[in-house]
């Protein structure tokens, strides 16, 4: 219920931002309403979220992300945005890791993933800046830096082969497990956005997202402290004027 409470929040909070600029924005300069899909290489700076979803994995599977944004440009310095992405991944690894066996208490066993799936919903509001606007017709204009804040879905589910220690000699079973939450989350980026009817951008942009890290299950986002990432993102950008 809180989640959706805050959510609820930040769309109305865009919602009123963008007619309260948009109305004083009538009678000095035309606002320009834009939208648009973008593609991001995601790269997880924390290690354990790093073995599990590299960038390009060993089976060809790799961490994907597809973003899709819609906006107004206020004015020359200031524009408002709605940004949902959604980002997942089902590639495997063999890096095992060590974690308490449920039914022997002090003892850790060795568990291997076999099959893993992550999926990830960021829904974020967006302020981008453009400071070099004292000519609108240079391409300079267009470059931004921006801050995001919201919510993230989360839900990763593991099949994890277990056995008595490192070495992988003693097979244990398998275990299947999944979790999911929802947390804050938090970005800055910088970028350059074409203003033409269809257009084109670029940004690079770093996500912070804070995890509870309290080794309740064998899950990668169980164990690791964050899952920040810095993403590069393509983008095309469609403009209504």
């Amino acid at each position: 219920m809180k989640t959706l409470k805050f959510l609820s929040a930040l769309v109305v909070c865009f919602v009123i931002m963008w007619s309260n600029s948009y109305s004083q924005i009538k009678t000095r300069e035309t606002a320009q309403a834009y939208a648009g899909v973008g593609y991001s290489f995601v790269i997880f700076t924390n290690s354990d979220m790093t073995d599990s979803y590299p960038l390009f994995g060993s089976n060809g599977e790799f961490l994907k992300e597809v973003n899709f944004f819609g906006g107004v440009r206020v004015n020359r310095n200031i524009a408002l945005e709605l940004s949902p992405s959604i980002i997942f991944s089902n590639t495997s690894n063999n890096k095992g890791f060590y974690y308490g066996n449920p039914s022997v208490a002090g003892r850790d066993s060795f568990y291997v993933p076999n099959t893993t799936s992550f999926l990830s919903l960021p829904i974020n509001l967006k302020v981008k800046y453009y400071p070099f606007t004292k000519d609108m017709i240079s391409q300079v204009s267009n470059f931004y830096v921006g801050f995001e804040a919201g919510m993230v879905y989360v839900k990763e589910e593991f099949t994890n082969y277990v056995y008595v220690d490192n070495t992988t000699s003693q097979f244990v079973g398998s275990r299947s497990v999944k979790n999911s939450f929802w947390k804050p989350d938090f970005g800055i980026s910088i970028g350059y956005g074409s203003t033409a009817k269809f257009g084109y951008g670029f940004e690079a942009s770093y996500r912070f997202i804070s995890l509870d890290g309290n080794n309740k299950y064998p899950l990668t986002t169980s164990r690791s402290k964050d899952m920040n990432s810095i993403n590069l993102t393509a983008k095309l950008i469609f403009g209504f004027n």
